[in-house]
This record gives C-alpha cells, structure tokens and sequence, in this order.
C-alpha cells in the first residue's frame, strides 16, 4: 500500500507540473472508458463461454468447473458475482477457443450482421481451423459458443434499432 500511495503522489505531482490540455484530458478519458469496456467484454465472455460449458457439462466435463468449487476465483471476478455456486469458470483451453471465436465472429460480421446463409457452420468452421486441439472441443460446443454469440449480437442490434424507432417517433410527436 506504501507503494501505491508513492505512485498516487508521483501521479498527482507530475499533473500538477504539467498543465494538461483538454485534448490530451479527453485522450486520457477514452484510454480509461476503452480499458473499462475490453474488462467488461472479457468477463461476459467468460460468462457466455461458461454458459456454454454448463449446458455440455455431462458430455464434457473437462469445460470448466462450477464456481462453488473454485477457490481462488477473485472475489471481484464479475462471474464470482452473479453466481451462486452454479456457473460454470471455463478451462483455460475452452478460453482460448472462446477468444479465437471472438475473433474470428468479428472477422466474419464486422460491426454489424452478415447475411449470408450458414453463419453458424461458416464460423464454426474457421474457428476449428484455427484451433489446435481439436479433439479437445468438439465441433457441437463450438457451435453453440458461435451459436450463442450470434444471438447475443442480434438482440444487441434489434435493441438498437427499437431505440432509434423511439427516438424517431419522439421526434415526430414532438413535430405534431
């Protein structure tokens, strides 16, 4: 903690010596938001990746564990938060394949939603690819992770689009 409080004071001495500009001050903002929004993504894919292990946990065991048997889960872990003994922690190996899916479903869909037919299989198929392992996960589990991950963007994309109906139909009430 002695440490912490030097790095604070060397902080706050080294602001106080130079005038930041506002620019550099936004910069500094969105560092801090972007930071905040890749910890937020990381854990919920944990948690989607865990999702998925607890619905293959008889078939395959060695998915992950449930958080009641895992001692040192960090107690600020967001999974740690909304479990209550049942969630499903990943393996290390099912995490890994949950980052090359990540990767390659936004290689695949970009910012918004490809319309092409078998968007499951199609990444699906480039996630086994890139896999080394590739008895170690099964082609139905990384499925339903790709599965999974398609839904959620598709809810996220739908609710955008509810939001700008509304604000629409505001805009034209407010005309009327």
């Amino acid at each position: 903690s002695i440490i912490i409080l030097y790095y604070l004071y060397s902080l706050e001495t080294l602001l106080h010596i130079h005038n930041a500009t506002v620019d550099e001050w936004k910069l500094l903002e969105e560092f801090e938001q972007d930071i905040a929004r890749q910890k937020i993504e990381s854990e919920a894919l944990v948690y989607i990746t865990g999702y998925v292990g607890y619905r293959f946990r008889f078939s395959f065991c060695h998915l992950g564990l449930p958080t009641a048997k895992l001692q040192s889960l960090d107690k600020h872990h967001w999974l740690s938060c909304l479990s209550r003994g049942n969630c499903i922690y990943p393996s290390d190996a099912f995490q890994v394949v949950a980052k090359i899916m990540e990767e390659e479903f936004f290689k695949f869909h970009g910012n918004s939603f490809n319309k092409e037919s078998g968007i499951f299989d199609k990444v699906t198929d480039r996630v086994i690819c890139r896999i080394q392992n590739k008895e170690l996960l099964p082609r139905p589990v990384i499925n339903c992770l790709t599965r999974t991950r398609t839904y959620i963007r598709l809810r996220n994309i739908n609710l955008k689009i509810k939001e700008q109906n509304i604000l629409k139909n505001e805009k034209i009430n407010r005309k009327i």
